[in-house]
């Protein structure tokens, strides 16, 4: 089977990884819970939900790549808005993404792993943590930072700016405007 055959399995791993939702967030997804004019997809935790809490909901910008993509699916489907977005069961899902990842010689990967790229792009491409936190649905911003392993050089760039007092650097000269 070739992987870009399964045009349900491209939009589900095209929809994780721009978005970086857990996947049962994904698979709740209905056509209502996409805001084409404003660019947002509505989220409800389902995390929470699981726990016999109040599901809470939260609302995702969709990039170019995202609109695109629905915007492709729903031309081709014609869908409702109570239809789901992805048409996968969460068995269908497993074994098709397994199916995938055996052809593409990739070794032991869940669809977690999709989630966990996207945030870890997400740290790495200097994504405050505040906004980190917000797009993942964490409560703890102590949850979130496990995404920012990805930052080693971050500390030498940071005090680099901080260059103040190097041989052979200009002062810079900032005009302050009167306060009075």
């Amino acid at each position: 089977m070739d992987p870009s055959a399964d045009p349900a399995l491209r939009e589900l791993v095209l929809l994780v990884l721009n978005t970086g939702e857990r996947i049962g967030e994904i698979r709740a997804l209905r056509w209502r819970d996409y805001d084409e004019s404003r660019g947002l997809l509505r989220l409800v935790a389902t995390k929470l939900a699981a726990r016999r809490r109040k599901a809470k909901e939260r609302f995702i910008p969709v990039n170019a790549a995202l609109k695109n993509l629905l915007a492709e699916m729903r031309k081709r489907d014609k869908p409702g808005p109570n239809d789901p977005i992805i048409r996968l069961s969460p068995n269908n899902m497993k074994r098709k993404f397994d199916g995938a990842c055996r052809l593409a010689g990739i070794g032991h990967a869940r669809l977690y792993d999709l989630r966990h790229s996207a945030l870890s792009h997400l740290a790495a491409s200097g994504t405050p943590l505040h906004v980190l936190k917000s797009i993942a649905g964490h409560a703890s911003v102590r949850t979130t930072e496990k995404y920012m392993h990805l930052l080693p050089g971050q500390a030498q760039r940071a005090t680099e700016a901080l260059n103040f007092g190097a041989k052979g650097e200009k002062a810079e000269v900032l005009e302050v405007a009167d306060a009075g």
